[in-house]
């Protein structure tokens, strides 16, 4: 949320401009729906100096014709605060203008300046700006609908949570809801937010706190904010609807560390909207040339709109195993969206059978899938600096722990509901699910694997426990409790 202070002699100038600038702001003008979202508090110079600092401050022509001294004093007391001053046509002259630029102040403009001359200054102002907030927001779009963006999205949110961030994910698909449904968040229609965008409630902190609900109970960190029923007019630019997402965004980027936006059934001024302040762009193609053209048409047309900072990154999503191979993909879709090596993510997603069966699980694809694809995932979040990346010592040596876990578990698939650990071994197509409280109760190796897993942690073993032990068998198991051990199982 920008910060306006108007400073001004009178109390009766400092509401005058106050109103008059709240008027450009709330202009039907395309413009001011790019702008942040701002406040703007009419202060004189006495209150300023007990309140915090604004991020732009806007100084009325009676100052400068009565107290020019007072920019002076401004630019002491708020050294970083962009100061512009408004000059009216008695004043506006190169050599006013020069006595108050060489007083402190930024810029001038004219009282009589139009809407638009008054939306550029600001858009220089607030670019300057730096955010107090590290919160990085990131929009995961595709170019037709059935490519995985909300597979992606659930992937990125857990991901990123292992890593001891808080994060939002953000659900625009009116329509079908997939995300919050997939997750299993609940309510999947969002009465919450239907408030805040129908104008009941304000859009505060304390409001969009409660349109944001845990995915999991047992793991914090992760949260989902569902959809509300579509307003009609949600992606017209003059309905007034993107203002207030903006605003509901600007919250959320000062709530959590990352923001990632599902686009959904977004689309026209609100999806230009959403790609101007996205700190990040994913763009997820597939193998499928015919789903090409549209990716690459939209990629060129939304790419201009993306914040100077902000980065394109695309992802190709193997979601099924036939289709073109990857670097013949690659090479011609380069040629088509006119994108550059760097903006391609390090590692293409994989496909993963597995994978396919998170939605509806509550899990996500991130816990389903495959090595392949946590890799995938991880890989663009370290080349993006969303996490750390993870020391490279040693990274291709296993440890213990994993050498007795790739033989305890082999053909058992790792899913983390919340924080137990949970394997799943396919047995005549259904799956049987055990956790790490009953061990011994799914050891299924047979001799020789138990075998080479004792000469390799216990050089001095020489017997090898039989295959598939009851679990009363395990216990008087003296090899087997001291396998557990050595793996720090026990």
């Amino acid at each position: 949320m920008l910060r306006i202070a108007v400073i001004d002699c009178t109390a009766e100038s400092r509401n005058r401009i106050t109103e008059e600038i709240n008027g450009f702001l709330n202009s039907a003008l395309h413009e001011a729906s790019l702008l942040p979202p701002a406040t703007v508090r009419p202060f004189s110079f006495q209150e300023l100096k007990f309140n915090s600092a604004p991020d732009i401050c806007i100084v009325g022509e009676q100052t400068v014709a009565r107290e020019i001294s007072t920019i002076s004093q401004l630019r002491k007391l708020l050294p970083d605060t962009p100061i512009l001053v408004r000059l009216d046509e008695s004043l506006d002259n190169l050599g006013t203008i020069e006595q108050v630029l060489a007083s402190g102040a930024d810029d001038v403009i004219s009282t009589f300046a139009a809407d638009l001359e008054f939306f550029k200054k600001l858009a220089v102002f607030s670019r300057k700006i730096k955010k107090a907030q590290n919160g990085k927001m990131i929009l995961v779009d595709s170019g037709k609908g059935g490519i995985g963006v909300s597979s992606i999205v659930a992937a990125l949110g857990e991901a990123i949570c292992e890593n001891d961030k808080k994060v939002a994910l953000v659900d625009f698909d009116f329509d079908t809801q997939d995300l919050s449904r997939f997750l299993q968040v609940r309510p999947f229609v969002n009465e919450n937010l239907e408030l805040l965008f129908s104008g009941t409630r304000p859009i505060t902190e304390e409001f969009v706190e409660q349109c944001v609900i845990p995915v999991w109970e047992e793991q914090e960190g992760l949260y989902c904010m569902s959809p509300c029923l579509e307003p009609e007019d949600f992606n017209d630019l003059h309905s007034g609807y993107i203002r207030k997402v903006v605003s509901l965004l600007e919250i959320l980027d000062d709530m959590f560390d990352v923001v990632v936006i599902d686009t959904g059934s977004v689309r026209g001024g609100m999806l230009k909207t959403l790609y101007r302040l996205a700190d990040q762009v994913l763009f997820l193609i597939n193998s499928d040339p015919a789903t090409l053209f549209a990716s690459a048409d939209k990629i060129g047309r939304y790419r201009t709109l993306m914040s100077p900072d902000a980065r394109l990154s695309v992802l190709i999503n193997r979601s099924t195993s036939t289709g073109l191979p990857e670097n013949v993909l690659q090479r011609e879709f380069s040629k088509a969206a006119n994108l550059q090596e760097s903006e391609w993510c390090p590692i293409a997603l994989p496909h993963s059978k597995l994978g396919s069966r998170w939605p509806g699980s509550g899990q996500t694809l991130f816990t389903f899938g495959n090595e392949g694809v946590r890799r995938a995932i991880t890989a663009y979040l370290e080349a993006v600096e969303i996490v750390d990346a993870e020391p490279s010592v040693d990274k291709d040596r296993p440890s213990p722990i994993s050498k007795v876990a790739s033989v305890l578990f082999a053909g058992y698939q790792k899913v983390r509901p919340g924080k137990k650990t949970i394997y799943v071994e396919q047995i005549d197509k259904k799956d049987r699910k055990t956790t790490l409280d009953g061990l011994e109760n799914r050891l299924l190796l047979n001799a020789q694997e138990r075998k080479e897993l004792l000469e390799e942690l216990m050089p001095d073993a020489h017997q090898v426990a039989p295959v598939q032990k009851t679990p009363e068998e395990n216990e008087q198991d003296p090899d087997f409790q001291e396998l557990l051990k050595r793996a720090n199982l026990s």
